[in-house]
């Protein structure tokens, strides 16, 4: 396994912690599932794992990593392995895949105004893409630690529905009381499910709001 001081993008000078406004978008469906939360720059990229599964409301038993690109050498993918619990069953090959831990890499060791977007993947299985842009960056004068969702459009899919193409035929099929399948699918999603509607907690900011009360954007 690579070790941090090794990677390309770790950048062990910038000491001060930043906000970082990011934009996460669930990919490969329409209309687009989004959040935006705002996240200290400090945080470690499990923790930007915890906050992806509270502001789109996984339920985290699925495995998950996340990936990107180095700007300067763009067929080199960096994977970050995800730390599980202990009681999870993992093949231990999955190690040799990944080049760093996820509790040993800060944001800001990635993230930077060079290198803006990194995805993250929940469930091998259903494969459920996102991807996370770095929109802006603020000062942070320490007291911001954690994270916000302050914006967001649709609820997130059902767990284990067979991924987009497999939620796209269940929209498709729970709003067409004749489908074969329809009421089988209304009782397994449990017996109501607005797509429009998100659940998980949220502080509403608008951009505006976002910049009046973190900025001046640096």
């Amino acid at each position: 396994m690579v070790r941090r001081k090794t990677l390309p993008l770790f950048q062990p000078n910038q000491i001060e912690p930043q906000i970082f406004q990011l934009k996460v978008v669930l990919q490969h469906i329409k209309p687009p599932i989004w959040r935006r939360l705002l996240i200290s720059s400090h945080c470690t990229f499990l923790a930007l794992h915890h906050a992806l599964q509270d502001s789109f409301y996984w339920s985290n038993y699925h495995l998950h990593e996340f990936f990107y690109r180095f700007p300067e050498l763009p067929h080199w993918e960096i994977h970050i392995q995800p730390v599980e619990p202990e009681d999870q069953d993992i093949d231990e090959s999955l190690g040799y895949y990944h080049d760093i831990k996820e509790d040993e890499l800060r944001l800001c060791d990635v993230f930077s105004k060079d290198l803006k977007t990194v995805k993250y993947l929940y469930d091998f299985g259903d494969n459920w893409e996102h991807l996370i842009r770095l929109e802006r960056i603020f000062p942070n004068d320490g007291s911001f630690r954690t994270f916000l969702c302050v914006g967001g459009k649709r609820t997130t899919p059902p767990e284990d529905c067979g991924g987009p193409y497999g939620y796209m035929e269940l929209l498709e099929a729970m709003e067409d009381a004749n489908h074969p399948d329809h009421e089988d699918l209304v009782e397994w999603v449990g017996g109501s499910f607005d797509p429009n509607v998100i659940q998980s907690p949220m502080t509403k900011m608008s951009p505006k709001k976002i910049l009046t009360t973190y900025g001046p954007e640096l």
